[in-house]
């Protein structure tokens, strides 16, 4: 199976990360599924109590990502540090380590934090998002370990609009369509 991150976004929806799915090839480098699920870790932020967004997306967030490198990079959608002063990032054991905001690209809307100290998880191997395709079984993960992971199937790859100024040429459709942890396993 491919392990597929995703991010419970704003009002009940969620998204993968496309292009970070590990290939064949990769999970066969001896990565397990425990160790592919670990790099997905909780994220939690604290705006700027004048931040413009505070009206629609709070001054606390909370959300998942991965960790992409071993000196804890971690890749996460970005309304979730846009603005942040401080954020922490959650290991699935409880280990909670202080992270920086590097950058926030508002055109993909993707975010990078930095953590202050190593994460002590093996990071996500990257993959394409040329190699997932319909019908392929997939894992879906959110930041908390195995008790947030639950089995999909990629039903469809096309345009996505969210509204809150979301957009994606091309995201993943999952059935079933709940949330990891809600999902029958």
């Amino acid at each position: 199976m491919l392990l597929v991150a995703v991010l419970a976004a704003a009002y009940g929806s969620f998204m993968t990360f496309g292009g970070l799915l590990p290939t064949a090839a990769q999970a066969a480098s001896g990565q397990s599924l425990e160790d592919l699920i670990g790099a997905v870790v909780k994220i939690k932020s604290h705006i700027n109590p004048d931040g413009s967004t505070i009206r629609n997306l709070g001054r606390d967030r909370e959300g998942t990502g991965i960790v992409i490198d071993a000196d804890g990079l971690v890749l996460t959608i970005g309304y979730l540090i846009v603005e942040a002063y401080s954020a922490e990032v959650i290991t699935n054991d409880g280990h909670t380590v202080p992270a920086t905001v590097v950058g926030y690209d508002h055109e993909t809307g993707f975010g990078l934090l930095r953590t202050l100290a190593p994460l002590k998880v093996r990071p996500l191997p990257l993959g394409k998002y040329s190699d997932v395709k319909e019908n392929d079984n997939v894992v879906v993960a959110s930041g908390g370990g195995s008790d947030n992971v639950a089995r999909a199937t990629i039903v469809s790859k096309r345009e996505f609009v969210g509204n809150w100024e979301y957009a994606l040429n091309e995201a993943y459709f999952t059935s079933p369509p709940t949330p990891p942890g809600a999902a029958p396993r």
